[in-house]
C-alpha cells in the first residue's frame, strides 16, 4: 500500500555526497558595450552502498565511488548598434571539460545462494556465494566548444526581427572494464547480463543550430511573435556495464546527437487598463533520435526514437482584482506528445502493463492538460506591516511515469496554501504553510526493481506538508 510510504532495505546504505564550486564573473565596460567573462569550476564526489535488490532479503548489494571535475569559461560582448538599423546583440564563445571517474563492486549476499537455487529451479546451478564477484571501472571525458550570437534588430516602428547562431563542437570518451569476475556460472551471467563487454569508444560532433523570430507590436499593450528554432543535443558513450552488451551478443555503447525543429506563434497582451495579461503559445515541435534513458532493472541504457514530435499550447493569465489581491492561471494542453512508431522501441503488451513497449505513446511525464490557479492576498494592516497570503489549486492529467513501463499516475489534484506577516521595513516574512492540504498519495515515478519481473517501485510525491517559515533578509 503506497499510502503507507514504506520502504526495506537490507543491509544500510551509508553515502557520503561531497559537492564543492567556485565561479567568477568579471564585467568591464568598454564604451562600446560590456565585455564579460564567467569562469566555473565545480568538484562533486560520491561514495555510496546500495541494497541493489531493494527488499528486506541480503540479495545483491553494491559498493560505489563516483568523481566529476567539471571546468567552463565563457566570454560574450553586449553591445548595441545605430546604423543602419538599431540593434541589441551578443557574441560569444563557450568552452567546458569535464572528467568523470567511477567504479562499482557487486556482493551477493548472505540469501543470495538460496534465492537463485528457486529461481533456476536447480540448486547449485548458479555459484551465488556470498562476497564480491565484479568489480567495474569506468573513465569518461567530455570536451565542447561553441560560438554563438544573438541579434535583436528593430526593423521599423512596430517590428523586431530575433536572429541567432550558434556553432557547436563535442568530443567525449567512454572507457569500461571488467577486471574481476568471479565465475562464469554466476546467476547474473546465466541470466545473460553480466559480465559487460569491455569498451574504449570516442564520440565527436558538430552542429550549427540558431533561431530566427519575427515580433508585431501593434501598440504599447500587445505583442505578438511567431518562431523557428533549431536545436542539437550532443549524442555520446552510454556508461553502464552493459553498453557494449555481454559475451556473444555485442552492441554499441554510442548513442546519437538529437535534433528538434520547432515552431512557436504567441502573444502578450494588456488589458482592463493594465490590470490584466495574458500571454498564450501555440507550438510544434518535430524532433529526430530523441534520447531515451531507462533503467531496466539491472542495466541503464539510453536508445534513440528516431522520430518523436509534440504539439500543444499554453496560456498564462493574471488579473489584479484590486490593489490587495491578484487572480493568476495558468495551463499547458498537449495534444501530441509522442514517440514514432518504431520496433526500436519495443513492444507494448497489454497485458503485462510494467513492460516496455513505447513505440506510438505519449512520453513519461507529459500529461495532456497540466493546469493551476491561484489568489495572492498583500493587504497592509499597519505602517509597514501588511497581510499576505496565498490559496493555489494544481491539476496533473493522467500521466506515464516511466521510460521502460507503461505504467501510469491517474489525475491529481493538489491544494496549497499559506498566510503569514510581511514587516517591510525589517525585509521580514513570518508565514504558515501548508502543501498537497487533502493529503493526496501519487506516484512522480515508477522504476523497474532489480531481480523481479513484476514488481515495481515507485517514488512518491511529498504527503500532507505544513510548517511556520521565518525569512530574514540582511
Amino acid at each position: 500500500d503506497i499510502s503507507d510510504f514504506e520502504a526495506t532495505s537490507f543491509p544500510e546504505t551509508p553515502n557520503l555526497i561531497e559537492d564543492q564550486g567556485i565561479s567568477l564573473q568579471i564585467d568591464f565596460d568598454t564604451g562600446a558595450g560590456t565585455l564579460s567573462s564567467v569562469t566555473g569550476f565545480r568538484r562533486f564526489d560520491v561514495t555510496q552502498d546500495q541494497d541493489v535488490d531493494f527488499s528486506a532479503a541480503d540479495l545483491l548489494d553494491l559498493y560505489e565511488t563516483f568523481r566529476s571535475r567539471f571546468f567552463s569559461q565563457e566570454f560574450s560582448f553586449n553591445g548595441t548598434m545605430d546604423a543602419p538599423v538599431e540593434a541589441n546583440y551578443v557574441i560569444g564563445a563557450y568552452y567546458s571539460d569535464e572528467d568523470l571517474r567511477m567504479a562499482r563492486n557487486l556482493f551477493h549476499g548472505s540469501q543470495a545462494q538460496d534465492f537463485w537455487d528457486v529461481v533456476f529451479g536447480a540448486p547449485g546451478l548458479a555459484y551465488a556465494a556470498p562476497g564480491l564477484f565484479s568489480a567495474e571501472r569506468f573513465e569518461s571525458t567530455s570536451e565542447s566548444f561553441a560560438l554563438f550570437t544573438h541579434w535583436d534588430f528593430a526593423i521599423a516602428e512596430r517590428w523586431n526581427l530575433i536572429l541567432g547562431a550558434r556553432y557547436s563542437s563535442d568530443s567525449k570518451t567512454g572507457r569500461f572494464e571488467n577486471p574481476y569476475f568471479r565465475s562464469m556460472l554466476d546467476p547474473l551471467a546465466l541470466a545473460g547480463v553480466v559480465p559487460g563487454l569491455e569498451y574504449d569508444d570516442e564520440f565527436s560532433d558538430e552542429a550549427v543550430t540558431g533561431t530566427i523570430s519575427l515580433q508585431y507590436r501593434p501598440n504599447v499593450a500587445q505583442m505578438y511573435y511567431v518562431s523557428y528554432n533549431r536545436g542539437y543535443k550532443s549524442g555520446g558513450v552510454n556508461m553502464d556495464v552493459n553498453a557494449a552488451g555481454v559475451p556473444g551478443n555485442y552492441s554499441s555503447p554510442l548513442y546519437d546527437p538529437e535534433l528538434i525543429d520547432a515552431y512557436e506563434f504567441g502573444g502578450k497582451i494588456d488589458w482592463a487598463g493594465g490590470a490584466a495579461r495574458t500571454n498564450f503559445a501555440f507550438f510544434y515541435n518535430d524532433i529526430t533520435d530523441l534520447q531515451v534513458a531507462q533503467f531496466l532493472g539491472l542495466q541503464f541504457a539510453i536508445i534513440n526514437s528516431p522520430t518523436a514530435e509534440v504539439f500543444g499550447a499554453e496560456i498564462e493569465q493574471t488579473y489584479a482584482i484590486n490593489d490587495y489581491l491578484i487572480a493568476k492561471g495558468s495551463a499547458t494542453w498537449l495534444e501530441t506528445a509522442d514517440f514514432g512508431d518504431d520496433p526500436v522501441l519495443g513492444i507494448s503488451d497489454p497485458d503485462r502493463p510494467y513492460l516496455g513497449g513505447m513505440s506510438g505513446r505519449r512520453f513519461s511525464t507529459s500529461p495532456e492538460l497540466a493546469a493551476n490557479a491561484s489568489l495572492e492576498l498583500d493587504y497592509p494592516i499597519a505602517p509597514g506591516i501588511a497581510l499576505t497570503g496565498l490559496a493555489q489549486v494544481q491539476y496533473t492529467s493522467e500521466v506515464f511515469t516511466n521510460t521502460a513501463s507503461n505504467l501510469k499516475q491517474e489525475a491529481v489534484t493538489l491544494l496549497n496554501a499559506n498566510a503569514g506577516l510581511s514587516f517591510e521595513d525589517h525585509d521580514l516574512t513570518v508565514s504558515a504553510f501548508i502543501r498537497n492540504a487533502t493529503d493526496e498519495v501519487y506516484v512522480t515515478q515508477h522504476f523497474n526493481t532489480p531481480l523481479q519481473d513484476i514488481d515495481r517501485n515507485a517514488y512518491l510525491g511529498d504527503p500532507r506538508t505544513y510548517g511556520l517559515m521565518v525569512r530574514k533578509t540582511f
